[in-house]
């Protein structure tokens, strides 16, 4: 199939060497992890690189990151753990990033277990909850950890109002002896979650992750985005008017659903033969409902 030179032109670089590739090289690039950055995303990294650059003091300041599933907290969270990923040292491994889940209940007990898991570090499995603070405490100060990352933090408020303040209180308390900021990571819930006190509320800022909007210039620029990491072998124009507008409208303004929908329509369209993504692919390519998918 000959290939248009105007659309190779507008292919990334690492796209357009795919495009030779085999149907199912072509499908696996698709559906590898990419990172296009975004205005919103730019400014939540930049504050959570602020943050991990402070000088250590008594009482460092977090942030709460807000966003509805699939609104790209993940994904966010995510590409900064990838600026500071584990350093490996001769002797030693410096986790600069622990990025842990709060277990529903909320449980201080699975909490830290979690966090030694991570660190790899060995614990009794009948520690109580105490010894493991004790010992993540440690294993911070040995490991160099910069900043802890908690997500899922409305699931805190699955438990009686009792547990959900301890919950809080440690992850304050810990921030404060550790001298390290922390970042929570949930959907619109996690404001009530911090609401518990009003300390915890003012060194936990939230940041709001909003829905898209179909006529802004920075989502038709993210649309080109994502275009040109198709591995497509003709020009689908999802950027366009009508379309961008048909994606919005299945997405619901979601970034995390967008990249579902688009990636299915444009594995879709290298499986059929079709080669570029329109209506039909958008519709028939098997995309489900964006409120049973997985947070992005």
């Amino acid at each position: 199939m000959k290939i248009d030179s105007a659309h190779l032109e507008r292919l990334h670089p690492n796209t357009r060497e795919m495009l030779m590739s085999a149907d199912e090289d072509r499908i696996a690039y698709l559906n590898a992890d990419k990172w296009i950055p975004y205005p919103v995303a730019e400014q939540v990294l930049a504050k959570m690189d602020r943050l991990i650059k402070l000088p250590k003091k008594l009482r460092m300041p977090g942030m709460l990151i807000v966003g509805e599933a699939n609104s790209g907290k993940s994904s966010i969270v995510g590409e900064f753990c990838r600026m500071y990923t584990p350093i490996d040292h001769e002797e030693s491994i410096n986790f600069p990033i622990i990025n842990v889940l709060v277990p529903r209940g909320p449980d201080l007990d699975g909490f830290y277990g979690e966090i030694l898991d991570q660190l790899m570090a060995p614990y009794p499995s009948s520690a109580r909850t105490a010894k493991k603070e004790g010992l993540v405490r440690y294993y911070f100060e040995r490991v160099g950890v910069r900043m802890l990352i908690i997500d899922e933090v409305h699931h805190i408020l699955s438990g009686p109002i009792v547990k959900q303040k301890q919950f809080m209180n440690a992850i304050k308390n810990l921030s404060s002896h550790m001298q390290i900021p922390i970042v929570l990571v949930g959907i619109k819930d996690a404001l009530q979650a911090v609401d518990t006190d009003s300390q915890i509320k003012s060194r936990f800022p939230a940041t709001l992750l909003p829905q898209w909007q179909d006529n802004s210039i920075d989502y038709i620029r993210l649309l080109m985005s994502i275009e040109s990491l198709l591995p497509l072998k003709k020009a689908s124009g999802i950027y366009e008017r009508k379309m961008a507008m048909e994606i919005h409208r299945r997405s619901n303004g979601y970034i995390g659903e967008m990249f579902d929908l688009i990636n299915a329509a444009a594995d879709f369209a290298i499986t059929t033969g079709s080669e570029k993504i329109t209506v039909k692919e958008l519709s028939e390519c098997g995309h489900g409902n964006s409120s049973k998918k997985l947070d992005y």
